[in-house]
């Protein structure tokens, strides 16, 4: 038989639909990945700073780098339910996509808040969730992908709020475990306030807890995280979960009580095993027994009640090849590519008013043209004179303080009227640029967790400084004209008599001051502060961030400035140091803008050398 005779070989039906299948997958795949980068680089810039916020700062954030990961561990235990469940597009959610990057750019323009652009990250992940999965699978993503939003760095005044008094219960528990090993490892432990003290029997002083003492209690919201994820992948029961996340908190409290505890031993050995890297593996490490606890009590909740269907309720694997599965996970090709359109052109629309209103998404470092640090400035002055050597911290106090440019520096009036002694004051100033949302270190929480009372309530008061040197500046911007003096500087200081730049209304500069009582010295200490940022002066840490970190200023910097006294040294009222703060900074206020940026030569575009806005045809009065 001739084989020409023979019909032709054709493909049949199953290798045709493979083939169809296989290129329909693809594109899935192709349109899937596309969805996550739009997604990734329209949101960027959050990116970028809160892997900075967990790179700075690992013991409080450094979850944040596994929170995606567990969330697409979550969702791939749901595969054979997510396989089983019916997608479809549902084209009304396509709305929460804008909405969400609208809510995005209100907290980053006009209401900058880190945390919050977080939450509307998550909820344009939600609303890209519904609108390529449907109603029907999107309940089985909900709660992976709301727990998104503990990668987001929560707010400095909320975590203040929460970590900061249960700092005090994990010291008081540290202290109180420490007593009962002193008994056999032969030391004395004392507190005061959040720091505690263990002194070994040859009389030797071990501190700890100094440098965290006001920032309140490391690793809660990792805890929480921890919990939250274990009460999610392994309880099935809402009583189950709810119960374990409750139980977050107290269990990060007694795991704290335990790292101060282990701190404290390892001290006791040496000094630098409780201090540095070595501080912060012993907290990292700590997350282990946590898992273990949370598993264990996981297991006790499994034990009240037993669920005959518990078996069912188990996650199954999906039914098929991986190919069919694929198919049915991934997003429709062309909603996906919807969903990329739409991400793409709220790039374009997010950068157009990001550009057209001139918003600096990133802050660069800036430091003075006299390349001078604060500690530079006049160890003596007309009227006073240093007394003592300057206060240098330990490389931790250092780490928390968030910068290595301060100065802590006692002064002392040379001559005192007639019937009143000398009044002496300590002048701390530290500088900071270049920083993401850093909070500055004040006495109203840093004092409080060293152990001192609160007598009275912060408040501001007016510095009536000596202004007859003083003299007022033209060559500045319009918007600043006739609020912009000069002072000369000290001919006791580097300065030599030469005038600078006083911030913006110096008249009107006002010192937060409040009083604190130090039981064990049977002692009032006095201390006021005010900042000045971006060549403008704050008297609170609210004020400083909307003005170091104004959206349309290329650079950012700000200065502490803060004033102490106690009744031991002269300074008996609050009058009394308001009177030596006065005195003070009238004659040292010149030598410490000499420390600071010119904020007029930046605003003008002629400092430093690359500022952009001497290259564009701007009104100096209107950018920074």
């Amino acid at each position: 038989m001739d084989t020409r005779d023979l019909p032709a070989k054709t493909a049949g039906p199953n290798q045709s639909d493979t083939s169809a299948s296989t290129h329909h997958l693809r594109w899935q795949i192709v349109a899937s990945v596309l969805v996550l980068v739009c997604f990734c680089a329209l949101f960027w810039e959050w990116l970028y700073r809160q892997h900075q916020f967990s790179l700075n700062q690992i013991e409080d954030w450094g979850h944040a780098w596994f929170v995606p990961v567990i969330a697409g561990y979550m969702i791939w235990l749901k595969r054979g339910e997510l396989a089983g469940k019916q997608r479809s597009v549902f084209w009304p959610a396509i709305a929460i996509i804008p909405a969400s990057v609208a809510i995005y750019i209100t907290f980053v323009i006009w209401f900058s808040n880190h945390m919050f652009q977080g939450y509307a990250i998550v909820l344009a992940a939600l609303g890209t969730a519904l609108f390529l999965y449907g109603p029907r699978v999107f309940p089985l993503l909900l709660l992976p992908i709301g727990y998104l939003g503990f990668a987001a760095k929560i707010s400095q005044r909320p975590m203040e709020i929460l970590t900061f008094r249960l700092q005090r219960f994990a010291a008081v528990g540290a202290e109180m475990l420490l007593e009962v090993l002193g008994i056999f490892f032969g030391y004395s432990t004392s507190r005061l306030g959040n720091t505690l003290e263990l002194v070994d029997g040859d009389g030797i002083s071990h501190p700890l807890n100094v440098a965290e003492a006001c920032s309140g209690m490391r690793m809660v919201i990792a805890f929480l995280a921890l919990g939250t994820a274990v009460a999610l992948i392994v309880c099935k029961k809402w009583w189950q979960r709810v119960i374990l996340i409750a139980l977050s908190v107290p269990l990060a409290v007694g795991l704290n009580v335990v790292r101060v505890t282990v701190l404290g031993l390892l001290s006791l050995i040496n000094d630098k095993l409780a201090q540095g890297e070595a501080h912060s593996i012993v907290g990292i490490l700590l997350l282990i027994p946590g898992l273990g606890l949370f598993f264990g009590l996981t297991w006790v909740l499994n034990r009240i009640v037993i669920d005959s269907n518990a078996d069912s309720t188990k996650s199954t694997k999906p039914a098929g090849s991986v190919r069919a599965w694929a198919l049915r996970a991934l997003p429709p090709t062309r909603a996906a590519i919807t969903v990329v359109c739409l991400l793409l052109v709220s790039r374009i629309v997010f950068y157009g008013t990001v550009k057209s209103l001139r918003i600096q998404l990133q802050k660069d470092p800036i430091y003075p043209a006299s390349g001078q640090a604060v500690s530079t400035i006049p160890r003596e002055t007309t009227s006073w004179v240093q007394i003592g050597i300057d206060q240098v911290e330990s490389s931790e106090v250092v780490e928390e303080l968030g910068t290595q440019n301060y100065v802590s520096r006692n002064y002392e009036e040379k001559h005192a009227p007639e019937g009143r002694e000398k009044r002496a004051v300590q002048l701390h100033v530290s500088y900071y640029t270049g920083q993401i949302d850093t909070v500055p270190h004040v006495p109203d929480r840093c004092f409080i967790g060293g152990g001192m009372g609160l007598k009275t309530a912060m408040h501001n008061v007016p510095l009536n400084l000596n202004i007859s040197r003083w003299m007022l500046d033209d060559d500045v911007p319009e918007d600043w004209a006739g609020r912009i003096y000069t002072a000369p500087t000290s001919y006791f200081g580097s300065g030599n008599g030469n005038r600078v730049r006083l911030p913006l209304d110096p008249e009107h500069i006002e010192l937060r001051l409040g009083s604190f009582t130090e039981a064990q010295r049977d002692e009032t200490v006095i201390a006021g502060y005010f900042f000045i940022a971006n060549g403008q002066v704050a008297a609170s840490p609210d004020q400083v961030r909307l003005m170091a970190f104004n959206l349309t200023d290329t650079y950012a910097y700000y200065a502490k400035i803060q004033v102490t006294g106690s009744s031991t040294r002269g300074i008996q009222t609050e009058d009394d140091l308001v009177e030596a703060a006065e005195g003070l900074l009238s004659e040292i206020l010149p030598d410490i803008m000499l420390c600071l940026p010119d904020w007029v030569e930046v605003k003008f575009g002629r400092y430093p050398p690359e500022n952009t806005l001497k290259e564009q045809n701007t009104d100096p009065a209107s950018a920074g």
